[in-house]
C-alpha cells in the first residue's frame, strides 16, 4: 500500500519431496481492479444469516482472500446520510434551499426512515434521487411508500461508456459516470447555475463537505478523478448531485450536463417507464 502497488499471491507449485512449496507474486501499479465480465466472475449464492458492517477508526480496511488483497474505505463513522431539497424558485438557477445531516438518534434506521418519509411528505417532494448503495432496506421502504416513479436510485460507475447518466431497466437504477457528472456539478456551482444557501449558515458542516473533495489524475484511466482525505466527509456534495439529477427528470438541463466527447447519450429520463 505504501509503495502504491497492488499485489496478488498465488501458489505456483505445491511442496513435493524435499522441495518446499513455491509461490508467485504478481504486482502492478494499477489502482483499480476490474472483472473481465460480471457473468463470468460473479454468481448468486443462497444465504440466510446475519450481514455485518465493518467499522475501524481510520475508515479503511485491508482484506486478503485466496491470495488476493483488497484495500477499501467508506467504513466507520466517515459517512453520513444527508438529504438536500432543491427547486426552481424563479430564474434559471436550481436552488438548494434546505439540507439536513442525520445525527444522534436519527441514525437508527427506523427513526431515520420515518424522518425521511415525513420530510418528503411535508415538503410535497415530487421526485427523489437516492444513492443505490445507501441501503436496500431504506430504498425499498421509500419505494413502497411513494412509488418507483418518485423514488429513483443512482449508482456511480467510473467506467460507464453509454453516457453520463444511463437508465438500466433490469436493475431499475440510473448508472452515473462519477467523474464527468461531478465535474459538471462543480462547474454549475461556479457558474451560479446551482444556488446554495447562505455560506455562513451552510459552511459547517455542509459546505465543508464540498471543500473536502480534491481532484487527481489517474494514470491508468487517463482521467481526472475525485476523492476526499481519510477522516473527512463529502456526503453533502453527493446529496446535492442526486437532487439535481432527480430534478432533470422533469426539467432537463443540457446547459449543465455537457455532452460527452464520445457522443454518448447524456440523459434519458423517458426510460423511467420501461
Amino acid at each position: 500500500i505504501r509503495l502504491g502497488l497492488r499485489g496478488v499471491v498465488r501458489l505456483f507449485a505445491p511442496a513435493e519431496g524435499n522441495r518446499k512449496a513455491r509461490w508467485r507474486v504478481n504486482w502492478s501499479r494499477g489502482r483499480d481492479f476490474y472483472y473481465n465480465t460480471p457473468k463470468q466472475r460473479i454468481e448468486t449464492c443462497p444465504y440466510n444469516g446475519n450481514v455485518y458492517c465493518c467499522k475501524v477508526p481510520s475508515g479503511y480496511i485491508v482484506t486478503e482472500r485466496n491470495g488476493c488483497v483488497a484495500y477499501q474505505g467508506n467504513t466507520g463513522e466517515q459517512s453520513h446520510t444527508v438529504i438536500s431539497l432543491g427547486a426552481y424558485l424563479g430564474g434559471n438557477s436550481f436552488t438548494i434551499f434546505w439540507t439536513h445531516r442525520f445525527t444522534g438518534r436519527d441514525l437508527e434506521p427506523p427513526v431515520q426512515l420515518d424522518r425521511i418519509n415525513t420530510i418528503l411528505s411535508q415538503f410535497n417532494v415530487k421526485i427523489c434521487g437516492c444513492d443505490y448503495g445507501g441501503g436496500f432496506d431504506r430504498n425499498d421502504n421509500l419505494i413502497r411508500a411513494f412509488g418507483p416513479d418518485k423514488i429513483l436510485k443512482y449508482q456511480y460507475n467510473s467506467q460507464q461508456k453509454k453516457g453520463k447518466v444511463y437508465w438500466e431497466p433490469k436493475l431499475r437504477r440510473f448508472a452515473v459516470h462519477r467523474t464527468e457528472v461531478m465535474s459538471d456539478v462543480f462547474n454549475a456551482i461556479v457558474r451560479k447555475q446551482i444556488s446554495l444557501p447562505n455560506w455562513e449558515d451552510f459552511y459547517e458542516p455542509f459546505g465543508q463537505d464540498c471543500l473536502n473533495i480534491f481532484s487527481e489524475y489517474n494514470e491508468q484511466t487517463r482521467m481526472i478523478q475525485y476523492g476526499h482525505a481519510p477522516g473527512s466527509t463529502d456526503d453533502t456534495f453527493h446529496s446535492i448531485l442526486y437532487c439535481l439529477l432527480a430534478s432533470m427528470i422533469k426539467y432537463p438541463r443540457p446547459d449543465i450536463m455537457a455532452p460527452m466527447k464520445d457522443g454518448g447519450v447524456d440523459y434519458e429520463p423517458r426510460r423511467l417507464h420501461d
